[in-house]
């Protein structure tokens, strides 16, 4: 006796896209680390949502500032990445993904290469 595949459920319900510690998706609320994210939205800075989404925890005064301090230091452009954005037309800057695939970035800009490989292609 042959027993009938199940049909197939319509939808994702029950359905687990992953499993984390993180993130939370509940029916009418998302939820990071434990706070809902409306909540953060309201009452937390980007550096403190960033800093709770990596480190698990909400920073204190002075773990925020060491956070804000690092970021300073390292969100600088490298001049070659700077002197390879002036060389791309302004409506290649808003696609930077198609930069890379029409104009040849300087030598040793590999930090250019990959931070323009995102996008994908644009079209016309």
């Amino acid at each position: 006796m042959t027993t009938a595949a199940p049909a197939p459920k319509a939808g994702l319900e029950g359905v687990v896209a992953g499993d984390t510690n993180i993130c939370n998706v509940e029916q009418d609320a998302l939820i990071y680390r434990g706070y809902e994210i409306h909540d953060l939205a309201q009452n937390a800075s980007f550096e403190e949502v960033a800093y709770l989404l990596l480190e698990g925890d909400k920073p204190t005064a002075d773990q925020l500032k060491f956070f804000k301090d690092e970021l300073i230091a390292n969100r600088a452009l490298p001049p070659q990445v700077i002197d390879y954005l002036k060389t791309v037309k302004p409506m290649r800057r808003a696609r930077p993904g198609n930069a890379s695939k029409t104009t040849k970035p300087p030598s040793g800009a590999l930090y250019a290469r990959n931070l323009f490989t995102c996008a994908g292609p644009a079209s016309g």
